[in-house]
């Protein structure tokens, strides 16, 4: 779990909230990671499989929520370079970031690390990667 970890080597700075927690990691037989229960949707569920729309407000919730956590890992110099509609909980009307397995500091990419059709042409092609705004349309 070292990967993406704040440059001070300390991991609390991303105890928060807007997260998915990680509470052990097993190595041995084989590698596990235990991570808390989410009881929320993803937003790629809520975008194309719910049977009824989220209202505009709460829309706009969840995308200051996803803003804010972005916000706080790129002020700690780590990038999230797969952050996608089904890495996004909505849950108790809070948006939560999962799978930050391949979060890092800015710099030289590795090419392709992310899914395809989310990635920044930068990251497809392994360019450097910076602290540019990552929320759109």
């Amino acid at each position: 779990m070292r990967r993406g970890a704040p440059r001070d080597g300390s991991s609390s700075d991303l105890r928060t909230r807007q997260y998915v927690r990680a509470y052990e990691k097993i190595e041995q037989p084989h590698p596990v990671l235990i991570l808390e229960t989410l009881t929320g949707a993803t937003l790629a569920y809520l975008i194309g499989n719910s049977r009824r729309h989220l209202p505009f407000s709460d829309i706009v919730h969840l995308g200051l929520h996803l803003c804010s956590a972005i916000h706080h890992l790129h002020r700690r110099d780590i990038l999230h370079p797969d952050l996608k509609p089904s890495n996004i909980v909505s849950e108790r009307q809070l948006a939560k970031v999962l799978d930050l397995s391949v979060a890092r500091l800015p710099g030289k990419g590795v090419k392709g690390v992310g899914t395809e059709n989310h990635m920044s042409p930068e990251q497809a092609r392994g360019d450097a990667l910076g602290r540019l705004p990552t929320c759109g349309a």
